[in-house]
């Protein structure tokens, strides 16, 4: 009887070893994130590596995560090369973390502005714009000078699908756009006859 007890007491408490022995012990991490010319980097994200974690620094660059010992901090910024810090450097005080900076080289932007309004005109009168894609509706009776021209749209017979047609974001940039290319052609038109 003696011996069933042991056994019984050592299969309740066996879960409690593992449980213990699986978890890497974690320490809390307080720092503060400042740039190689010693001013506190704001906002900076802090994560570690294994467990997908991380938190934010302050405006003042002063962040606190928890993490496990074994485990690696990547910090990185706008403006600053990522750094990859190992937990077991740091202590759970403050500790000071420097990021280098890294400079972004962008290619030239040059700006042209036309000088004269006729200038503009000029060069916006010579883009093509292409008409919309219609297709030609015979009606029996009409001699072939009088035939219609009806844009290409599908016909739904569901009410709900017809609201949707009419309303939806497509259907209204592409009405816009027909609008404006009746404009278009309407001035082009004058501008052809002067």
């Amino acid at each position: 009887m003696n011996k069933v007890k042991i056994i019984l007491l050592f299969i309740i408490l066996s879960p409690l070893f593992i449980v213990t022995a699986q978890e890497p012990d974690y320490i809390t991490i307080k720092g503060i994130v400042i740039g190689d010319d010693f001013k506190s980097v704001s906002f900076a994200a802090i994560i570690s590596k294994g467990t997908n974690f991380g938190t934010i620094s302050s405006d003042k660059g002063n962040f606190t995560l928890r993490s496990a010992k074994t485990d690696t901090l990547k910090l990185s910024s706008i403006g600053y090369k990522t750094k990859y810090v190992p937990v077991i450097k740091l202590t759970k005080e403050k500790n000071y973390i420097i990021l280098t900076r890294e400079i972004y080289k962008l290619s030239e932007v040059n700006i042209i502005g036309f000088t004269k309004w006729q200038e503009f005109k000029q060069e916006f009168m010579q883009k093509e714009l292409k008409p919309a894609e219609q297709k030609i509706l015979v009606i029996d009776g009409l001699p072939n000078p009088y035939m219609i021209l009806v844009p290409n749209t599908q016909l739904s017979t569901n009410p709900i699908t017809m609201i949707y047609q009419l309303f939806n974001k497509k259907a209204i940039l592409e009405r816009k756009q027909k609008r404006w290319n009746k404009v278009y052609n309407k001035s082009w038109q004058e501008f052809q006859k002067k």
